[in-house]
C-alpha cells in the first residue's frame, strides 16, 4: 500500500505554504535538500511519525517508502485500513485516513540526533496542526522524542502511542519478526478501538 498523496481542498493552501516555508530551512547542521515531506491523506485521522528519511525514501520522494515502508504499510493494511469511522447519524461511515511524516525532513549521515529533532519540532508541530490527527504513532526512539517535543508547541495534544522502529523490525527474521509485528498490531488496534470505537 504505497500511499499516494491526497490533500483536501480546504488544506491545499496551508500545505503549500508549509512546504514552501520549510523547503529552505537551515535551523540545524544537516540542512540537506528535502524531498520526502509526507505521504497519505491530509487531513488525517492517524499520523505515523518516523525518524529521518533514508536513501530509498529520497529516491521515491516519500517518507518510509523503502524496506521500512513495507513494514509500515503492512501495519496500516492490517490495522488502520480495517477500521471504519462511525460518523454522526445521517452521514456515511468512512475508512480512517492515514498520513506518514518523519521527525526530521533532511537526510543526514546517521539517525537524527536531539539537535536535529529539536530544530525540526516546530515544523512537525505545524504539520500536526494542519493534518489534525486524533492519534499519533511514533516509530522508534527518535520519533518518540519528536512527539514529546511537540508539547511545547501544540495547544491540543493528540493521543499518542509508540511502536518499534520499522528499521529494527525489518532487521529481524522468523519468529522474532513475527512477534514484533504482532505486538505493534496489537498496540495500534488497542489505540484505534479506544479513540475511534469498534472495528467493523
Amino acid at each position: 500500500m504505497q500511499q499516494t498523496l491526497v490533500v483536501s481542498r480546504s488544506c491545499l493552501d496551508a500545505i503549500g505554504a508549509h512546504m514552501h516555508k520549510w523547503q529552505t530551512c537551515t535551523a540545524c547542521p544537516i540542512s540537506s535538500p528535502r524531498k520526502t515531506f509526507f505521504r497519505g491523506m491530509i487531513p488525517c485521522d492517524v499520523l505515523i511519525i518516523g525518524g529521518g528519511p533514508l536513501m530509498g525514501d529520497e529516491d521515491i520522494g516519500k517518507p518510509m517508502a523503502g524496506d521500512n515502508g513495507a513494514i509500515i504499510d503492512e501495519l496500516i493494511d492490517e490495522t488502520i485500513a480495517e477500521f471504519t469511522l462511525h460518523t454522526s447519524t445521517g452521514l456515511p461511515h468512512r475508512k480512517l485516513k492515514t498520513c506518514i511524516v518523519n521527525s526530521v525532513l533532511c537526510r543526514g549521515p546517521a539517525a537524527p540526533d536531539k539537535e536535529a529533532i529539536r530544530a525540526c519540532s516546530s515544523r512537525l508541530a505545524e504539520f500536526v496542526s494542519i493534518s489534525k490527527p486524533k492519534l499519533l504513532i511514533s516509530c522508534g526512539k527518535e520519533a518518540e522524542s519528536a512527539i514529546i517535543s511537540l508539547l511545547a508547541y501544540l495547544s491540543v495534544y493528540p493521543h499518542n502511542i509508540s511502536i518499534r522502529a520499522p528499521g529494527y523490525i525489518a532487521r529481524l527474521s522468523g519468529d522474532d519478526r513475527e512477534l514484533e509485528m504482532s505486538r505493534a498490531k496489537l498496540q495500534i488496534n488497542a489505540a484505534l478501538q479506544n479513540i475511534f470505537g469498534r472495528k467493523d
